[in-house]
């Protein structure tokens, strides 16, 4: 497994991780940190001070798409394919940034990007929700495809 350690404030608050292989479970929380409480990625998304957040399914998602990130002001940030919780929109609302959702193209992914908006709207004004196109996911795309993702989506970065 590879291991991702959580930081919340410049404190080790979890470490995740994620099988290489077919091994299940695919992701394992090894210090049993509450997920819900806890953005992976959003330390760098505050230290950098992106003017966008994309919010992903997973950490590996936010490890891919990193150099899009960096190329055009985007921050990722993950919900630990725990879907989005109350306390995760608090904080995403804390940043002040322009709020994009990129779940995964599966039905969970989907119904959970739909879930997110809602939980979204009333603190983040004009979260959007981004469309993948169909057995995608956001750490399938490089940062050519991100371009045309987004291109379909309306969108110009």
């Amino acid at each position: 497994r590879l291991l991702f350690p959580v930081f919340y404030n410049k404190r080790l608050v979890g470490l995740v991780g994620r099988a290489l292989d077919k091994t299940l479970p695919k992701y394992y929380n090894y210090l049993n940190f509450p997920t819900a409480q806890y953005l992976g990625g959003y330390d760098e998304v505050k230290q950098f001070n992106f003017g966008k957040v994309f919010i992903v399914e997973g950490f590996f998602d936010v490890l891919s798409s990193f150099s899009f990130g960096m190329a055009n002001d985007t921050g990722f940030v993950c919900t630990w394919k725990s879907g989005m919780s109350r306390k995760h929109a608090e904080l995403l609302s804390g940043l002040d940034k322009r709020t994009f959702i990129c779940y995964d193209s599966d039905p969970a992914g989907k119904s959970g990007a739909d879930a997110a908006i809602e939980l979204l709207r009333p603190l983040i004004q004009g979260v959007r929700k981004i469309e993948l196109p169909e057995g995608k996911d956001p750490g399938d795309l490089v940062a050519a495809e991100w371009q045309t993702c987004l291109s379909r989506n309306g969108f110009s970065f």
